[in-house]
């Protein structure tokens, strides 16, 4: 059984696979800087599909349901304007799911350790 944490290895792996993370870096300082600018552009600027695409920080402040109100109301504008572009004119456009909905609270079985 491992140890690992999926969520630290998932971030390390965003990462290393990031389009302007050096092969090494020159010094520690260097590093340090490099790792302070991705970490503040992950958690204020990317949106995470898991977080129902918000970022940490709005999620963490607690503005989601802002947000998704504010989400609600231009889809919603967008479908009253241009309805015929739907493949069922009665259906509105949706969105990801908002963090700690049910769907994605559902618990999951727990793992077997052979």
């Amino acid at each position: 059984m491992s140890n690992d944490n999926p969520y630290r290895e998932s971030q390390f792996k965003t990462l290393k696979y990031c389009l302007t993370f050096p092969g090494t870096f020159a010094s520690l300082e260097q590093a340090r800087e490099f790792c302070a600018e991705f970490f503040y552009a992950y958690n204020h600027h990317h949106r995470h599909a898991g977080l129902g695409l918000l970022t940490p920080e709005v999620v963490h402040s607690g503005q989601a349901k802002t947000v998704y109100a504010r989400r609600a109301l231009v889809l919603d504008a967008a479908h009253t304007l241009h309805s015929s572009r739907s493949v069922d004119h009665r259906s509105h456009p949706s969105f990801p799911a908002a963090p700690g909905s049910t769907s994605q609270q559902r618990a999951r079985p727990p793992r077997s350790n052979s």
